[in-house]
């Protein structure tokens, strides 16, 4: 069965067109791969990241066994850190609070391998998939710390907010999980927040950004900024 992003009405009202991908229907483009590849790199563009995998692991142990589970070295799993290695990265929440961040598809894969090391032994540790309860939408591009600045009251520069870190807070009056993880050399942040409210805060960052002339792009110019295609 192929999945529906909980942003697929804004997008089809802006006029993607659609893929099939990794199981998902996901916007291609919206008829300007090119276009959209200049906003995000000189300016600032939306995309829709629902279909990336994601994953809390909450309990004593979360960090040992995110770091078993999936071989990530002791250093990344600092508070805020991650894992800089296509869109995959490991974000250090709170002490026993560790979230696991990857692309399209790979939400089986993670789920089983963590799953395995919790039920390897006390204490009780819980590993729970969000994949499908979320909307992501990503921020990329120069101007993507202003535009946030204008529906965020966190400092989004890059000495109070470097790349690869994250940070819980109130996003155009919705919580949302912020993950800072730059697209090759483009600033790219994203906002991981309840499904129900992706179209209103799709909507809502178009509009904080409309004198900026933020746009939404798709996979085709998402690749070819991550250096993929």
């Amino acid at each position: 069965m192929m999945l529906i992003s909980p942003l697929h009405p804004p997008l089809e009202k802006s006029g993607a067109v659609f893929i099939e991908a990794a199981g998902w229907r996901q916007a291609q483009s919206f008829g300007d791969p090119e276009g959209e590849l200049q906003a995000a790199r000189q300016a600032v563009a939306l995309a829709d990241l629902s279909a990336s995998a994601r994953i809390l692991v909450e309990g004593e142990r979360a960090a040992s066994v995110v770091q078993e589970a999936l071989q990530v070295d002791a250093a990344v799993l600092e508070i805020g850190a991650g894992l800089d290695a296509g869109w995959f990265g490991v974000y250090r929440l709170r002490p026993d609070q560790v979230f696991v961040h990857g692309s399209a598809g790979q939400a089986g894969e993670l789920l089983a391998a963590l799953e395995r090391k919790a039920g390897a032994g006390p204490p009780f540790t819980t590993v729970t998939d969000m994949t499908h309860g979320k909307a992501e939408i990503a921020v990329i591009g120069p101007q993507a710390a202003e535009l946030l600045s204008r529906l965020c009251g966190l400092d989004f520069s890059e000495v109070h907010f470097p790349n690869l870190s994250a940070r819980q807070s109130s996003v155009a009056k919705t919580h949302q999980l912020i993950l800072r993880h730059d697209l090759g050399d483009v600033t790219t942040f994203a906002l991981i927040g309840d499904r129900s409210l992706g179209a209103y805060l799709w909507q809502t960052s178009l509009e904080a950004g409309s004198d900026m002339k933020v746009r939404p792009i798709g996979l085709q110019a998402l690749s070819n900024l991550a250096g993929t295609s």
